[in-house]
């Protein structure tokens, strides 16, 4: 009898450690990847990639992506970068960055918050010159800093408000200090500051001031701005050709 209830004891025990490890899987959150396909990045600047990109994510308490591939496989970049961000379950908040060197195709998938606090026109901003050039990691770490700077964080919004609060107190105190000004008064002439004969004109000329520039903005990327990926998430995002 007592050699049963050790054994089952020693089953019981072996499947809660057997068990833990697929329970830590399941709650591990995926913060930052890069899956470079089209081999773009040595080892080392992978690794540091990453680990920058799950600090990041980290901090953000969002997941931050970068995949590169030689080919779509003839998929649309947009349909290729919400299927994979979709596909290997992420957060529910994130960006993921595409780069496709079949046709040089870029693009950003956003989803959940993301959506809304991530403009690709400013990801297009901070990377395709990179791109351009061929400095990949350049392109990547600057995707990460363009989500950083547009993910709004708390403590921003708690400076701006001290800082407004600020603001309006040394406003009162201005206008409380100039109400007591009783004995300045307002001149609506420059003849009340010239004295009655000291000014004599001798000489006089047109002087050209201005210049008038008719400025045109370059066409920004394509934005798919809302829609919906064929597992049914929603997503958005934009990208373009570099």
């Amino acid at each position: 009898m007592k050699k049963r209830i050790t054994a089952l004891l020693l089953v019981l025990v072996l499947g809660i450690f057997l068990a833990l490890p697929a329970a830590a899987s399941q709650g591990v959150k995926t913060y930052g990847l890069i899956d470079d396909g089209a081999d773009l990045l040595t080892d080392e600047q992978e690794a540091k990639l990453t680990i920058y990109l799950r600090s990041l994510g980290e901090k953000l308490d969002i997941s931050l992506v970068v995949v590169t591939v030689d080919s779509l496989g003839g998929k649309s970049p947009r349909s290729y970068a919400d299927d994979y961000y979709d596909t290997y379950g992420f957060l529910p908040d994130g960006a993921l960055f595409l780069v496709s060197m079949e046709f040089r195709d870029w693009w950003v998938s956003t989803s959940g918050k993301c959506e809304d606090e991530i403009s690709s026109d400013k990801i297009e901003d901070a990377v395709v010159s990179h791109l351009s050039s061929g400095s990949y990691y350049a392109a990547f770490e600057a995707f990460g800093k363009s989500c950083e700077k547009q993910m709004t964080p708390a403590y921003f919004l708690g400076a701006v408000i001290c800082i407004a609060i600020g603001v309006v107190v040394a406003l009162i105190v201005t206008f409380t200090m100039r109400s007591q000004m009783k004995s300045v008064r307002p001149q609506h002439s420059a003849a009340s500051y010239i004295c009655p004969g000291s000014l004599h004109v001798t000489t006089s000329r047109d002087v050209y001031l201005y210049r008038t520039h008719t400025v045109t903005a370059k066409p920004k990327s394509s934005s798919s701005g809302s829609h919906t990926s064929s597992s049914g998430r929603s997503h958005g995002g934009g990208g373009g050709k570099f």
